[in-house]
């Protein structure tokens, strides 16, 4: 018996699929993204779909928007549920005004209800989070400004191309499985120490409470801010900026007397039986000289070899 020749097998995509699909699921992305986003009713696929899509290609295929419509037609049918006509209508330009309504729609609000959602359906631990923040540069002339004020601009660059425009980009992590749960994008020319209020009341908006302790580098160590976050309940792990009195007060004590100190910590940092590090901690009570907030003095062994090693150098120039 001879096959008939206009049969053509047909190979389709599975891949991480349903896993990713299951995902937004549980986080009932499709709900809350119709909230958002608005419909004219008359579309062949609605913007939320066209926006799902985009997620999971995002996480599983990053195609750019001109190759996504091939991409969506080698899906397994059964991973999203659309017949082929719905299929074929998707092209870069449907995805475009679906990102368009995204631009256009409450996107803060939107990502707040997303991370609420996520942190009670995984019941992520909110105790302690930990803030950072960067800058993304960029080329050229970009002109414009936002309706919010974003623009690219000249700053302290991170990547030390004061040439360059940049954006500076916060992001918000929880301790427990460093699972992102807020971000902002600022102005080039905006500075680090400005932007700590603004991001606690954001995580203690998500995390329902103010007692959770915020991590973040010695740009939080401004009395306004420490005093903000402190006053309304919370807690700041940070590490003191060299500016600060109270880092001479102590240096000449350490001149003067000698403090007794405690090992820690012990860490292993380079293959070898010898190659430890050894974080060991100041004895006594130290606070600040203003608002009485306490303070803790360590030594990193492998901290005091780096320092050693930089003083010798500049020495031999």
């Amino acid at each position: 018996m001879s096959r008939d020749n206009s049969e053509k097998l047909k190979r389709f995509n599975i891949s991480g699929i349903p896993l990713i699909k299951s995902v937004s699921e549980m986080l009932c992305l499709e709900s809350i993204f119709s909230k958002y986003i608005y419909s004219y009713g008359n579309e062949t696929v609605a913007s939320v779909d066209a926006l799902l899509f985009l997620i999971w290609n995002i996480t599983l295929g990053r195609q750019p928007l001109y190759e996504l419509s091939k991409w969506i037609e080698d899906i397994e049918p059964g991973c999203h549920g659309l017949d082929k006509a719905q299929v074929a209508s998707f092209n870069d330009d449907r995805f475009g005004r679906a990102l368009d309504k995204l631009y256009a729609a409450d996107r803060a609000t939107l990502m707040t209800e997303i991370v609420v959602t996520m942190i009670k359906k995984i019941n992520l631990n909110m105790k302690r989070v930990h803030n950072d923040s960067t800058t993304v540069k960029a080329y050229g002339k970009i002109a414009g400004v936002t309706k919010d004020g974003l623009r690219m601009a000249k700053g302290n660059n991170k990547d030390k191309r004061p040439d360059l425009v940049h954006l500076v980009f916060s992001l918000t992590i929880s301790s427990d499985g460093a699972i992102p749960v807020h971000y902002k994008t600022y102005a080039g020319n905006r500075t680090d120490d400005t932007t700590h209020i603004e991001t606690w009341n954001t995580v203690k908006k998500i995390a329902g409470r103010s007692d959770f302790v915020y991590v973040a580098d010695s740009k939080v160590c401004t009395s306004c801010q420490l005093s903000h976050i402190v006053s309304n309940g919370g807690r700041v792990i940070t590490v003191m900026p060299n500016t600060y009195k109270e880092t001479k007060i102590f240096k000449d004590e350490l001149l003067s007397t000698n403090i007794q100190r405690k090992v820690i910590l012990k860490r292993k940092v380079e293959e070898g039986e010898h190659n430890n590090e050894y974080f060991s901690l100041f004895l006594g009570n130290y606070e600040t000289i203003d608002k009485g907030y306490a303070i803790y003095w360590y030594l990193s062994s492998q901290k005091k070899k780096l320092d050693k090693h930089l003083r010798q150098k500049r020495v031999g120039r």
